[in-house]
């Protein structure tokens, strides 16, 4: 009988082809190579029953691999087995973007296009975990972080939604660079706990026209891209600004970027006040801002991020102190694990718990990370991918 292993979380993606067939435990083949996987909910129940071949699904890689001719932009280029870590590349993005704002790249266009690209690329390879490095938040300024964090959800949206791809690319290159022309208003509002004055509230408003000048004046002419950086601030009501659009006037693309935007700024700390937990935020999106988010919207960043997101961290029905890792089809009830007990005994290694039952592992609340009186890294909980477990793009 040939040597099988099970098929690694995120191996699948939804509307692609399998590049090699797919077994039971025993065995017995489930799907062959070239199957179109069609829906999440079929993902789900592979992940969890199938197996695949290392040694057939090698020679089809190899073959695929004679086969590339140029891969596209932002898929990874060398799959002999090294290690991918979304929180390493996520952490490359920073550095890379914060060295364009700091004008120390001439090349302004092509490097967000790449930077976008490794945004994407991880949103692709390790979903979860470019998600969950939105809440435990990349050690960088927050002219660096909120942007990389906006542009995350966005490709995470677009993905599901399989978005044409160029498109993608320009509304993250948009995400990426919506506040350029104003970094250092946003990084004094960060520190800012009262009422804005008169003169912030009008540069404010101005920042979207700001950012298009800017990025006109360094050789952007990506006509999309400029766009969402105008609208990203516009309402589905007409409330927003600078040109008070309404309804379909607004970019499909700048809505995305406009809605996570709102999420982000939510869940993240400020100096003056802590984060908003994850459902509280989109409960509040829902409802303060439900007017100026069209719901369908709302309910895709529901389905595409799920209520608990991957990096919030949660008490169980147990008491155990637990961080979410990983989606399932039902927003309400993602894979965790529990990375210690209540009063404070850590598990090492964590423990992965299914929080739809037994009642012991159910959710009861999320929590702020401080208050987790456990610690853990980020590697134990979503370990690097090796890149030649992965199909070839």
């Amino acid at each position: 009988m040939k040597s099988l292993v099970r098929v690694p979380r995120g191996f699948l993606q939804v509307g692609g082809k399998l590049s090699h067939d797919l077994f039971d435990r025993s065995g017995k083949l489930l799907l062959r190579n070239g199957a179109v996987l069609e829906s999440e909910d079929l993902i789900e129940r592979l992940e969890t029953l199938s197996y695949y071949d290392p040694e057939a699904f090698e020679v089809l890689r190899q073959q695929a691999v004679a086969r590339t001719v140029a891969p596209p932009i932002g898929y990874l280029p060398d799959r002999s087995g090294a290690a991918f870590s979304a929180f390493t590349q996520l952490s490359a993005a920073c550095e890379r973007l914060q060295a364009v704002f700091e004008g120390k790249d001439g090349a302004l266009e092509q490097e967000i296009l790449e930077i976008a690209a490794l945004v994407r690329q991880s949103c692709m390879v390790d979903s979860d975990a470019s998600l969950a490095a939105i809440l435990l938040a990349l050690p960088f300024a927050h002219t660096v972080r909120h942007p990389i964090n906006v542009a995350i959800v966005t490709a995470t949206v677009l993905l599901r939604q399989k978005h044409d791809d160029a498109r993608l690319l320009a509304a993250l290159a948009a995400a990426l660079t919506m506040n350029i022309g104003a970094l250092a208003l946003h990084e004094e509002l960060f520190h800012v706990g009262t009422m804005l004055s008169d003169e912030q509230r009008a540069r404010v408003r101005a920042h979207p026209g700001a950012g298009v000048d800017h990025l006109l004046a360094r050789g952007v002419r990506n006509p999309l891209w400029l766009a969402v950086v105008s609208q990203h601030h516009e309402a589905l009501d007409g409330s927003g600004y600078p040109a008070a659009l309404a309804g379909e006037k607004i970019l499909p693309e700048a809505q995305v970027v406009s809605l996570a935007d709102r999420y982000c700024a939510m869940v993240a700390e400020r100096t003056h006040r802590d984060p908003m937990l994850p459902p509280s935020a989109i409960k509040e999106i829902h409802g303060r801002h439900g007017k100026a988010v069209a719901p369908g919207l709302i309910a895709a960043l529901i389905a595409s991020m799920g209520i608990y997101p991957p990096g919030t961290c949660v008490r169980l029905a147990n008491g155990d102190f637990a961080v979410v890792v990983h989606r399932l089809l039902d927003p309400r009830h993602p894979v965790v694990y529990s990375i210690g007990a209540a009063n404070g005994t850590a598990y090492n290694p964590p423990r992965k718990r299914l929080t739809a039952a037994p009642a012991s592992s159910a959710i009861t609340e999320p929590i702020l990370r401080k208050h987790v009186i456990v610690d853990f890294t980020v590697a134990s909980l979503w370990p690097p991918t090796l890149t030649s477990a992965l199909p070839a793009p």
